[in-house]
């Protein structure tokens, strides 16, 4: 599951149900600009230019 917001670093409280009712799925917010990557009620927080880089095909 993936979030992805401008600015905000608080998880959407749906993306937070979904991550608790599904705790084997992955469940990430990817910020703009942030400025320090989190780990928040099984959520990965973590900066978008970084977390799109690391995608591969």
């Amino acid at each position: 599951m993936i979030e992805c917001k401008l600015g905000d670093n608080k998880p959407h409280r749906g993306l937070s149900r979904f991550a608790e009712q599904f705790p084997d799925t992955e469940a990430v917010q990817i910020v703009y600009g942030l400025r320090q990557e989190e780990f928040r009620n099984g959520i990965r927080i973590t900066d978008a230019a970084n977390w799109l880089m690391g995608l591969s095909a």
